[in-house]
């Protein structure tokens, strides 16, 4: 069993509702397993308002829906002026005109009635004469019914109750500037507040209640006036918010304008109630040229939405009608909108709008109805029907009206209504609205089967009265599943039809994968692949296709999926979710979907977009095709550019770069693999270069993860060194001056030899605060590709003394933008003397030999250290013809010496001063030596030196041998004296020494090499080796080495050895016996080695012959013994 509540019904009934326009107000309720679906709307046949046509002294009743003359009435009189509403219970008619001026008949003062429902003729409405001979012009009615307005030839205007048929007023319409009888129409707004009467020169409107002139007016025109009026059934307000409740169509010569011209316009509402003369403010549409507006009369769409005007073009014998289209409330002439049709030679005398289709009827002086079925689209497209009403024509009013159908919530037609899953029983509500009739209008309803449907309270028959809705509810109810049809027939008494067939479906909710609550996850999208999905698979096990709608929500907008899907009977369908997005990041949202067959299901989505690296801006940018790098100088390390790609992304992303060039110098600097998220990269390119190039070029490729490609030019130039003579940035020493003589100088070269371009240029000077200089000084000077530039710099100086000043040399290039390539500087020192001058020069800084220290002396006075002094020599010359005295002094004294003072430096000729350092404790030590000679020269040292401390003595020492029948067993040194340190020794063998052994000497346990120091120069010390072994008689002990005789290399015998056992004691003396150097300078070298002599060695006896065969027989006897003893075992 299934449910649902289907409502359907107007927002209001007030006013008749636009078909197009209606809304159907559904509330679905949503229980579960099975639904009621209305397919259509069929049949509506015999269902249509008449027109009421006059016909000589008849009054024809057609049937517009069939055009076909369904009665004719017989009236007694011809009218010329006839009014019927939609839905009225009346047709009322005026004589309108008289056939003959002057004639008279009573009954044209009377109003004729009939009744629409049995075509009868009722009585007359008379109406008293206001001035004899008076006839009725025009007669209409109000919307409701209640009011009939007549107007008479003398310009009265006539309240009558409709339902009496009392007058309830009358007023003359009095105008003096017009003659009476020139009414051309009249009307009744659609509230029933007010009625207008058009007539040459203006309309008025006259309030329904208390009769009083509310005003009116007309559009700016001198002469002619207003011809038609009508009010619109359903107003509508303009552009500025002013409700508009009629049109009017008015002729006449524009007073501001200065033509004659047609327009359709209307009139403003005061808050007050009236309508005063404000027409020029309202908007209006000009009629076209080349059209006939005699007899042209106005009507509105049902809907109150647009306005016709009926005029004819063509000559007496080839008529066309021509109905223009203009949009009510904002007047204006809808483009392209004018209806044309040929008439022949009729003349289209009125026009009328269906009360509820779009569909206009002319009728013509001939007794032609046109009925014209229109489309409101582009072009305005329509079809066109005739029907003769014999000896009609020439009436006017409205004449459209009579029964009406009852007004359906459901339009006509096919009416697919969705498809809902309802619970237990599923209801649907058929409202039908008697809003257009005056009388009550009977309803009966029924369905065909009757089973799975079935209608609230069985077989409908109710009456509706005027403006009453009555609501039919159909069930539906089913057990099984399945499809279930029926028929529901409803007709009213005013020949309504409404067929609905009926459909019913129990149904259960769609099933979805991956099942609701889950998260669905999209590939990843990159850049190639452009936009990534996912599917979600719904399926549906009912025999009727189903229903799913979804969206999606996320703040970024980069999910989407299609609104709806529909799932096919007992198949299945994928919805795509897709993710794309301009921007990178991990985003989510989340998916609802329903279906119309019951059932939720929500989704968490998740994705990540990934894109390219953003290269940042390259400044400065590209130059003819390439990054420009400059000139890259050897001063320079290198020339470098750097790009910067940044990942906008979450995730890391791949990257690669790849450089080419036929010049090596270009070098790219290591790439990371993956650039972090969020972070950023810098490549930079490096261009090196030990020759010259020019304008040499790499390309640069690189590359990210999404297939995102860069391409770089690079473009640099390699500059070569200028060279320089004297080397760069050295010291300059210029040679000394005597003051008096010519002045000193240096020379300096500049040259250009190894570049390939030109453009370099220099300049060079001298500081400006040391004038004895005379520097070098050029604005700007260029240097030759392959040549040089030789410049000198003099010092000059008028007194005695040492001077320093620098010379800067600025090696600039054009194809750098003449900046600076180079600064080469010099330090420029020379010095001017009266006498004297010294080696080294004055200020020089004297570095002594280090002293070293033994703390642990024992030969020094108690409290001092054994120190051995070092030395150094300043030399002075004397360049004067007489001898020179030279006095010196030393600021501290303490450590430092000098000789005795003064000292005499002779004639032309030079001296030594002689400094002695000897400290007596460890330590860095500095002084000042000043000296100063009778002749003015003045000269300054400073003395430094150090007193190191030396190292604690080693006298003992193991060594392995290295060769002969005891290789590796360890031979002992020890130095037995005081004074001496074992500074080294190395084990020796006879093959790594370079010079042979002499004939019949031999080397057993190979060479031993030893090194003293630190005695005292010209001593001498004593060295015992023991080695581990007794060493044979006959040993000596050899040395290798230079010795005074024989400068050479060479083994010798040493005979300051003592060999004993295993012991050999060895006397060496500083530059003497045994010392190899043969020097005299505190450090013995001693290379050599006990060797044993051929000529030393004892033959080894030998067995005589008859020794050896009875050693053979002895071995003999014993073999046999043994083998007997084996025998026995």
């Amino acid at each position: 069993m299934c449910s649902a509540q289907w409502t359907l019904g107007f927002t209001a009934f007030g006013i008749v509702p636009p078909l197009r326009e209606m809304e159907l107000n559904m509330k679905n309720i949503f229980f579960g397993y099975c639904s009621l679906l209305l397919l259509l709307v069929i049949n509506t046949a015999n269902a249509a308002p008449y027109a009421y046509l006059n016909a000589g002294n008849s009054v024809a009743v057609v049937d517009v829906e069939t055009m076909t003359e369904v009665q004719r009435i017989n009236v007694g009189r011809r009218l010329g002026h006839l009014d019927v509403r939609p839905g009225g219970n009346y047709v009322y008619g005026v004589i309108g005109a008289r056939n003959t001026i002057g004639a008279y008949d009573p009954k044209d003062r009377e109003i004729t009635v009939i009744d629409i429902h049995d075509y009868s003729v009722k009585p007359a409405i008379k109406i008293p004469e206001s001035i004899l001979g008076a006839f009725l012009l025009q007669v209409t009615s109000s919307p409701d019914g209640t009011r009939i307005y007549a107007i008479d030839n003398k310009n009265y205007l006539y309240f009558i109750d409709a339902q009496t048929h009392d007058i309830l007023h009358s007023v003359q319409i009095d105008d003096p500037e017009y003659l009476l009888g020139d009414v051309s129409d009249i009307d009744v707004l659609a509230d029933n507040s007010a009625v207008m009467v058009a007539y040459q020169g203006r309309f008025v409107f006259y309030d329904t209640q208390s009769y009083a002139d509310i005003g009116g007016g007309n559009y700016p025109f001198h002469g002619s006036g207003v011809k038609s009026v009508r009010a619109n059934p359903r107003p509508s307000r303009d552009i500025n918010g002013t409700l508009v409740t009629h049109q009017y169509f008015s002729c006449g010569t524009d007073s501001i304008k200065g033509y004659s011209t047609c327009v359709v316009s209307s009139d403003q509402r005061s808050e007050d109630g009236r309508y005063d003369v404000n027409t020029i403010l309202m908007s209006s549409a000009e009629l076209p040229d080349g059209f006939n507006t005699v007899y042209t009369r106005i009507a509105n769409s049902y809907d109150g939405r647009n306005t016709f005007l009926n005029t004819y073009r063509g000559n007496i014998d080839n008529k066309y009608a021509a109905i223009h289209v203009f949009q009510a409330g904002q007047t204006v002439l809808r483009s392209g909108a004018t209806i044309e049709f040929p008439i022949n030679t009729a003349i289209p005398i009125n026009l009328d709008a269906h009360p509820s289709k779009d569909q206009l009827f002319v009728y013509t002086n001939h007794g032609e109805l046109y009925k014209v079925s229109y489309q409101w689209v582009e072009d305005w497209p329509f079809t066109q029907e005739k029907l003769q009403i014999s000896n009609g024509g020439g009436a006017v009013g409205h004449f459209i009206g009579g029964p009406m159908p009852l007004i359906a919530s459901i339009k006509p037609g096919d009416t697919p209504l969705p498809h809902l899953p309802v619970n237990t029983v599923s209801q649907k509500v058929f409202s039908f609205h008697n809003h257009l009739n005056l009388k009550p209008v009977s309803l009966q309803c029924t369905l065909d089967n009757g089973q799975a449907f079935s209608l609230s309270g069985g077989d409908v028959n109710v009456s509706l009265q005027s403006d009453e809705t009555a609501e039919v509810t159909v069930n539906f109810s089913a057990a099984v599943a399945g499809q279930y049809t029926d028929t529901l027939r409803c007709s009213d008494s005013n020949n309504g039809e409404f067929v609905y067939s009926l459909e019913g479906n129990y149904v259960t909710p769609v099933t979805a994968t991956p099942a609701s609550g889950s998260l669905v996850v999209l590939p990843t999208q990159w850049p190639a692949t452009g936009a990534t999905y996912q599917t979600i698979n719904f399926q549906n096990p009912n025999l009727t296709p189903a229903n799913v709608s979804c969206s999606i929500s996320d703040i970024n907008g980069v999910f989407s999926a299609a609104d709806s899907l529909t799932v096919p009977a007992s198949g299945n369908a994928n919805l795509r979710v897709n993710l794309d997005s301009a921007n990178a990041g991990i985003f989510d949202g989340t998916l609802n979907c329903s279906s119309d067959v019951g059932g939720a299901y929500v989704y968490d989505l998740s994705g990540e977009t990934i894109t390219p690296l953003v290269a940042q801006p390259i400044v400065p940018g590209s130059v003819n095709g390439a990054l420009d790098m400059g000139y890259v100088y050897p001063l320079q390390s290198a020339l470098q550019r750097t790009l910067s790609f940044e990942n906008v992304n979450v995730s890391s992303l791949g990257f690669s770069c790849q450089l080419a060039s036929d010049d090596s110098g270009f070098t790219l600097e290591p790439v990371p693999g993956q650039v972090a998220a969020g972070g950023m990269v810098d490549v930079t390119v490096t261009y090196r270069s030990d020759a010259p190039a020019l304008e040499t070029l790499a390309r640069l490729d690189c590359g990210d993860e999404t297939g995102q490609q860069w391409t770089h030019y690079f473009r640099a130039n390699a500059l070569m060194p200028i060279n320089a003579t004297p080397a760069k940035n050295s010291n300059v020493i210029l040679p000394p001056q005597r003051v008096g003589t010519a002045p000193t100088s240096a020379s300096f070269t500049l040259s250009n030899l190894e570049n390939v371009v030109d453009g370099f240029y220099f300049a060079c000077t001298t500081h400006l605060l040391t004038p004895p200089f005379v520097g070098y000084t050029q604005t700007l000077e260029m240097l030759p590709l392959g040549g040089e530039k030789r410049f000198d710099v003099e010092f000059d100086s008028a007194t005695a003394g040492d001077y320093t000043t620098t010379l800067d040399c600025w090696i600039l290039h054009e194809g750098i933008g003449y900046e600076t390539a180079e600064i080469i500087e010099y330090t420029l020192k020379a010095s001017a003397f009266y006498t004297l001058t010294s080696s080294p020069r004055s200020g020089s800084t004297i570095n002594l030999p280090d002293v070293s220290i033994d703390p642990e002396a024992t030969s020094a006075p108690a409290g001092e250290e054994l120190t051995r002094a070092t030395n150094a020599a300043i030399s002075f010359q004397n360049h004067a013809p007489a001898d020179e005295s030279l006095s010196c002094s030393l600021n501290g004294g303490s450590v430092f010496s000098v000789n005795a003072m003064p000292m005499t430096i002779p004639a032309n000729s030079s001296a030594t001063l002689n400094v002695t350092f000897n400290p007596v404790t460890p330590g860095e030590y500095t002084d000042t030596l000043s000296c100063s000679g009778a002749s003015g020269d003045l000269f300054s040292f400073t003395l430094q030196g150090r007193g190191v401390e030396a190292p604690p003595r080693r006298t003992e020492m193991e060594l392995p041998l290295s060769e002969g029948p005891h290789s590796g067993k360890m031979l002992h040194l020890a130095v037995t004296d005081s004074e001496w340190n074992l500074d080294a020794a190395q084990t020796l063998t006879a093959a790594s020494l370079g010079t042979a052994l002499p004939q019949g000497v031999m080397l057993p346990h190979g060479a031993l090499s030893l090194r003293l120091t630190e005695g005292t120069p010209g001593s001498s010390s004593t060295i015992v080796l023991t080695y581990p072994f007794a060493l044979p008689a006959g040993t000596r002990y050899y040395k290798y080495g230079p010795t005074a005789d024989n400068p050479a290399d060479h083994w010798y015998p040493y005979d300051g050895a003592v060999i004993s056992g295993n012991t050999i004691t060895l006397t060496l003396t500083d530059g003497g016996a045994g010392d190899s150097d043969l020097s005299v300078n505190g450090i013995i070298d001693d290379p050599g080695g006990p060797v044993l002599l051929a000529a030393d060695l004892a033959p080894i006896p030998t067995l005589s012959q008859w020794a050896m065969l009875l050693l053979a027989g002895i071995i003999g006897l014993l073999a046999l013994n043994r083998v007997r003893w084996m025998h026995n075992t």
